[in-house]
């Protein structure tokens, strides 16, 4: 039995995908141990890192991509909202802060800087 994953490299020549086929060494009763590699793939993970079927190991190739896209939209994204800050304000010995509600933070930046005279 073999093992399929799919993978990608970009090169001065373009983007390649490419298919490798891995032999199993040895079979566990949760998995396998890959020949010539140090790598153990569960035989019935979620997402694994091989899997048994070539049109598996495409499904598991684009939901990865498909991942890594969104993962770099929000990245690019954080990224544009803070040039686009950088550009509005004023050079300030304060830091420059963005509310980030899309990442769960609600927290009241106006309130930054004020010293708690409270003690505990």
């Amino acid at each position: 039995m073999n093992l399929y994953r799919y993978d990608s490299t970009l090169t001065d020549g373009g983007q390649y995908v490419y298919c490798n086929e891995y032999r199993i060494d040895r079979e566990t009763p949760k998995g396998y141990w890959i020949e010539n590699e140090t790598k153990w793939v569960s035989s019935n993970g979620k997402r694994r890192w091989a899997y048994p079927t070539i049109e598996e190991a495409w499904e598991s190739f684009v939901a990865r991509k498909t991942r890594q896209v969104m993962i770099l939209q929000r990245q690019l994204s954080y990224a544009e909202d803070l040039l686009s800050m950088t550009k509005r304000e004023q050079a300030t010995t304060r830091p420059l802060m963005v509310p980030r509600i899309a990442f769960g933070i609600d927290f009241d930046f106006s309130k930054l800087g004020e010293k708690n005279d409270s003690k505990s």
